[in-house]
């Protein structure tokens, strides 16, 4: 369980960063469209990579080493926030790299989060399996609560340039906890096949 606890609240803090950078960004992108519509689409563009990379994330988290997939997650992250820091403070943001990002991170995100999911059983005892849950969608839930609040405090005080190596810090904190632990690598189920793939997709 000290495993997971760790690894949790290096995931908490960084989800809080993140929210705190989407509700800044959110404001930003705002203030320099007034268009609700540019708000939007940013939205949509995280979402879609999610949808049809949620059609086979299941496969590359369970042949992949799970540790190194939130790394990576979390690194793509990392990388794209840093980027549109740079741009802001040189005065070259626009909305579409806002767009591009948001369809990089959400591909990235739907792998890390579905690693981190499935690394619960992997790393806490039966018993512990309720509670392990609960402090997950406190993960999820939490931090959509608790980070617009700080990042509609700090927006008015620092801007955007100031919320977003925020979020960059809570990430090298997340890795860190990371690297620290170790997580077990399942054996991939040999009997899966390529006609598993090939298999139609039922329509609700």
């Amino acid at each position: 369980m000290r495993k997971f606890i760790l690894i949790w609240f290096g995931q908490l803090v960084s989800t809080i960063g993140s929210h705190m950078s989407e509700f800044a960004l959110t404001l930003w992108a705002w203030q320099l469209t007034g268009s609700a519509t540019a708000l939007a689409l940013v939205g949509f563009f995280s979402q879609v990579p999610r949808i049809f990379i949620s059609l086979f994330a299941g496969i590359i988290v369970d042949r992949t080493n799970r540790k190194y997939l939130m790394i990576l997650g979390d690194g793509i992250a990392a990388i794209s926030t840093l980027a549109i820091l740079i741009l802001y403070l040189i005065g070259q943001l626009a909305i579409w790299h806002l767009y591009l990002a948001a369809l990089i991170n959400g591909g990235f995100g739907q792998i890390q989060q579905l690693a981190y999911s499935t690394s619960i059983t992997l790393l806490v005892s039966s018993k512990n399996y309720t509670r392990a849950n609960s402090m997950k969608w406190i993960v999820h839930y939490g931090s959509s609560i608790i980070a617009p609040g700080i990042a509609g405090f700090l927006y008015p005080i620092f801007g955007l340039g100031g919320i977003l190596p925020i979020d960059l810090m809570t990430f090298f904190i997340a890795n860190a906890t990371l690297l620290w632990i170790s997580i077990p690598q399942p054996q991939p189920d040999d009997n899966f096949s390529q006609e598993k793939l090939d298999e139609p997709i039922p329509l609700i």
